[in-house]
């Protein structure tokens, strides 16, 4: 076995497949290709050293989906088989498919605006799963010797079942945080939102199709998955990609870390200050493209206590701060002004609170600016969340008050309906 027979492999190659098979350590290579790939999906958000579950976690996943996985493929093996032994030799197969998930490791989050890069990831996350599961029934097909349908369906069958729950909790999750927390989601959230949704509806009807064509299946059990054989080992091969992944992650690594130390100082120290003279010493591409400057809204601030957190950091943001700075905080406070507060403004703290950004932000020219090309949103965001007894005042920041009630609830039907 050698790169080509490997690379041949992951196109379905039926030579390839059958050496894949029978290589005496292919089960090692392929371990070693699922810790790579631990390495090439979080090198640029997690921290190595910290948390190691997340070189572990692939070796995880993959286990507990490939024995699920091999409890319907077993189906179509031989009588006789040894349970624990061909497991073995289809998670063998299963972790050699693991290079394709490396395609994750692709920077668009440094190439990309925020939305286009969240389009990109859902993009390789389909094209990853879609090409994982053609190969892992084109495998099953060509060493079982069955039926195109039966490959189908054995692998389909528990794929779209846990495709299907885990898109069900994680669309049940965000419909109790839009619904019931009153939160708008931003452009990517619906993104991600609506493609959850759809899934999960595909995964069900396919699952429902596979049972039902499960019935009709062939039943032609004559073969089980080869038997290891000594074979070159790809070592030249292994090492390449090993000094590879080991370089990504080196060059990386001390970036998530300086954004893990800047986490730590705003989420748990409280100390915004001292953040953001770190902040002023570095350019923006210092710190890890994937992890977002803090604070973030949702961590461990509600809405009027996070404008409490951006009041703070405008009031202690200088003029000659580093651009990426200032777009940052500005760029998060767009956001707010986007957001339903389940609560509206709960009481006269949350009213001062807002009172308190708007004057601050009339303090400094960033902030007018921001306050002219934000007019509209102000005022519909305002007119929304206005309290029965506390109300919200568009005067504090700079803006001409509106007492004309129709006009108000236009601009609190237009912001509503605003992207």
């Amino acid at each position: 076995m050698n790169f080509s027979t490997i690379l041949l492999y992951l196109f379905g190659n039926r030579e390839a497949i059958h050496k894949v098979a029978s290589a005496k350590f292919s089960l090692l290579i392929g371990a070693i290709f699922v810790l790579m790939t631990g390495v090439g999906r979080n090198y640029d958000q997690a921290s190595f050293f910290h948390e190691p579950i997340y070189l572990l976690s692939p070796f995880i996943f993959s286990t507990l989906n490939s024995f699920f996985i091999f409890l319907f493929v077993r189906r179509e093996l031989a009588e006789g088989y040894t349970f624990f032994k061909e497991y073995l030799r289809f998670l063998n197969l299963f972790w050699m498919t693991a290079p394709i998930a490396w395609l994750y490791a692709i920077p668009v989050e440094t190439m990309m605006t925020e939305y286009n890069s969240a389009m990109a990831n859902i993009a390789l996350l389909t094209i990853v799963s879609l090409w994982r599961v053609c190969l892992m029934i084109r495998v099953v097909q060509v060493l079982l010797d069955t039926p195109i349908r039966n490959s189908i369906i054995v692998i389909l069958m528990p794929v779209s079942f846990v495709v299907g729950i885990a898109t069900f909790f994680s669309s049940l999750g965000m419909s109790l945080a839009r619904n019931m927390g009153g939160l708008r989601f931003s452009l990517e959230e619906q993104m991600v939102y609506k493609l959850t949704n759809t899934t999960c509806v595909l995964s069900i009807i396919a699952f429902l199709g596979c049972a039902i064509a499960k019935t009709a299946m062939e039943r032609k059990k004559t073969h089980t998955f080869p038997q290891a054989m000594p074979s070159s080992y790809p070592l030249f091969t292994v090492i390449i990609f090993a000094v590879f992944w080991g370089w990504v992650a080196i060059v990386h690594q001390h970036k998530v870390h300086r954004s893990l130390e800047l986490e730590k100082i705003v989420k748990h120290d409280d100390d915004i200050i001292y953040a953001l003279s770190i902040m002023r010493k570095h350019q923006r591409s210092d710190f890890s493209a994937v992890r977002k400057i803090p604070p973030t809204l949702y961590g461990k601030y509600f809405l009027f206590g996070y404008f409490a957190q951006l009041n703070k950091i405008f009031q202690n943001l200088q003029e000659t701060d580093p651009q990426w700075m200032h777009d940052t905080y500005y760029n998060y406070l767009t956001n707010c002004f986007t957001l339903r507060s389940f609560n509206s403004a709960r009481d006269d703290k949350d009213v001062q609170i807002f009172s308190s950004l708007g004057q601050t932000l009339q303090k400094t020219p960033r902030g007018q600016k921001w306050i002219a090309n934000n007019k509209e949103r102000i005022y519909g965001f305002i007119f929304y969340h206005n309290s029965s007894v506390n109300d919200l005042n568009e005067e504090s920041f700079g803006l001409t008050p509106i007492n004309d009630e129709l006009k108000r609830l236009e601009y609190s039907a237009k912001w509503r309906k605003q992207k």
